[in-house]
């Protein structure tokens, strides 16, 4: 029983890991179910044995565990200003983390594929509001804390997309962030 548990937890991880490489270097358009079987070197029946839905299945699952290693990797923050701190400075400091690029080109796939949506769009959902738990246990006494957060989504939102620039210049990208959180760091606020 042991060994049958290994087998089926080495091929579950061969097929994640084979769809974290196709994802990235194809987009979710190009990770076709055939292509992530081939790289894992399984057939197409053991993917659907491991994953009924097939590579909706498998992306749902990827999506779940890259979500828990960066929220693993984050600070407990009490506000969204904070929250998108500490995200910004795990980005600059890690900006060629293919995590980051699997996420946003699942999101954004998600757009156009109805499929997709479904399996994926909740597990991001509840990641997100997860990484903003703390933030929402300790609610701002202003109305600030609401715009502060969409603020953060935005900013953060906007600095992974440069993951997918044809200009895209890691240097560059991690100046800029470290910029922006100066700029945050030095302004005190409303007057």
């Amino acid at each position: 029983m042991a060994r049958q548990t290994d087998r089926t937890r080495s091929t579950r991880q061969r097929l994640l890991e084979a769809a974290r490489q196709c994802i990235v270097e194809s987009g979710w358009a190009g990770a076709h179910a055939l292509t992530i079987c081939q790289r894992a070197g399984v057939s197409r029946g053991a993917l659907h044995h491991h994953f009924p839905d097939g590579r909706y299945g498998l992306a749902a699952l990827l999506v779940e565990q890259l979500l828990e290693q960066q929220l693993a990797g984050m600070p407990q923050c009490d506000s969204p200003l904070a929250t998108m701190k500490a995200t910004l400075r795990q980005l600059a400091e890690h900006p060629d983390d293919p995590a980051q690029l699997i996420l946003m080109e699942l999101w954004m796939a998600s757009r156009s594929d109805t499929r997709l949506q479904e399996t994926v769009l909740p597990v991001i959902h509840a990641g997100s509001q997860r990484m903003m738990a703390s933030v929402t246990e300790h609610p701002a006494p202003d109305s600030q804390s609401g715009l502060d957060t969409l603020l953060s989504r935005l900013v953060l939102q906007g600095a992974s997309m440069q993951l997918f620039s044809r200009s895209y210049d890691r240097r560059l990208l991690q100046q800029a962030l470290y910029r922006f959180l100066e700029l945050l760091d030095a302004d005190p606020g409303p007057h």
